[in-house]
């Protein structure tokens, strides 16, 4: 292993990028070489699906960081990218092309994508945040909606009982205001009697 190569491999086990799957097996120079020549001349020749199989040979057989894996990790990602800005194996590929391969023909492209990546999940965070704070005003809203109605429909109870308090006043009142009636009717005919009474004794007297 060269002096390189035993950079990458450090590099790799610090940023996590991972090792061969598990169940792959590591390919030989010999074998990634002829791997990667099918896939670029099937690039070449518009057999997409054709390269992108082999480029994910390649991918399945190397450690990430591995010489080999370069213009495989710019198609595979780009490929999945494409179909799944948010495919996080695209992502991954990406990331490790940028940081461990920066000569490659692709770093600017690479870099310019990942910055857009960057700042698609922070303006995805700001809208999440204020998402969540719109979210809390309409349920402050809501509450004091229904606070409001609440408050409401205690007003109308409080208006109807106070209604029917007058009401029940108005009907005493009226009672009291008919007994009165009958009681100075009754007086007046008791005071009527009681001159006519006095007038006939006056009159006797006089006789």
């Amino acid at each position: 292993m060269t002096i390189k190569s035993s950079l990458a491999f450090l590099l790799v086990l610090t940023l996590g990028f991972g090792v061969v799957a598990a169940d792959a097996e590591e390919l030989s120079s010999r074998e990634l070489k002829k791997l990667d020549k099918k896939a670029g001349k099937a690039l070449e020749a518009g057999r997409t699906d054709e390269a992108l199989e082999l480029y994910r040979q390649i991918l399945d057989g190397t450690s990430a960081g591995d010489e080999w894996r370069q213009d495989a990790l710019w198609t595979v990602a780009m490929s999945q990218l494409a179909s799944a800005p948010d495919d996080e194996t695209g992502q991954r590929y990406l990331r490790e092309l940028a940081e461990i391969f920066p000569r490659h023909p692709r770093q600017l492209e690479a870099a310019v994508i990942q910055a857009s990546f960057a700042r698609l999940e922070a303006a995805s965070a700001e809208i999440t945040s204020a998402q969540a704070a719109i979210e809390e005003q309409q349920k402050a809203l809501e509450a004091e909606r229904l606070e409001m109605e609440q408050q409401e429909k205690i007003a109308d109870e409080n208006e109807e009982a106070a209604d029917d308090r007058v009401r029940a006043l108005e009907g005493q009142l009226r009672s009291v205001r008919a007994e009165l009636a009958a009681a100075r009717e009754e007086l007046e005919k008791k005071e009527e009697a009681l001159q006519r009474l006095l007038k006939l004794r006056s009159e006797r007297g006089s006789g």
